[in-house]
């Protein structure tokens, strides 16, 4: 029951820049971080597919109009690490989603998208729809492209305490690491093709 109901309704995560790095970990894990001005990046946190992709769908635009409340959103990032699978329509649905952030002039960047999602993406025309240039290998340069789109290079911000939350043969192997489950444990997915 418990697998069947997180893969249904995965975790979608805030996230924000470790203070003194480039990287960017969940308001729930770090207690001290930076938020990027105008720049939602949000972390899913398993496969996606035709069962879960309304889900994420209904939370992600939620969360976009509570923080929308606070502060404009000029560009939503999606962090995809731990997405290791996409069906065909979890992957029109991320193009409706793109598509609905066009229209409150949202662009939409997507960051660590893994082989096998990235084969979906472009087979369903979501890369095309999208444009590749809007795929980044890490959530810093999916940020650094988004601050500089905004005409801006990316700055130091003040750093303040975490909010509540608001209202992804060799060439196909695959590793995803995350320690969303718990902060103290590490999982580690490794998906290996059949030949």
């Amino acid at each position: 029951g418990v697998v069947i109901y997180e893969s249904i309704r995965p975790q979608l995560r805030i996230l924000w820049r470790v203070p003194g790095t480039k990287l960017y970990r969940s308001i729930d894990q770090e207690m001290e971080g930076q938020f990027v001005p105008n720049v939602l990046i949000v972390q899913l946190s398993s496969s996606l597919y035709f069962a879960n992709v309304g889900y994420v769908k209904d939370v992600l635009l939620r969360c976009i109009g509570e923080v929308s409340k606070a502060e404009k959103v000029e560009h939503l990032i999606l962090e995809l690490a731990s997405v290791l699978t996409v069906d065909a329509t979890a992957a029109h649905l991320i193009q409706d989603i793109v598509g609905d952030c066009r229209g409150q002039g949202i662009e939409t960047a997507f960051a660590m998208v893994g082989i096998r999602a990235m084969k979906t993406f472009t087979k369903a025309g979501l890369v095309k729809f999208v444009g590749r240039d809007m795929f980044f290998p890490t959530v810093d340069e999916a940020v650094q492209w988004c601050r500089a789109e905004q005409g801006g290079e990316l700055r130091s911000q003040s750093t303040v305490a975490a909010e509540p939350k608001p209202n992804l043969p060799f060439e196909t192997l695959e590793v995803g690491i995350s320690n969303d489950l718990h902060p103290h444990c590490t999982q580690v997915c490794v998906s290996i093709p059949h030949s």
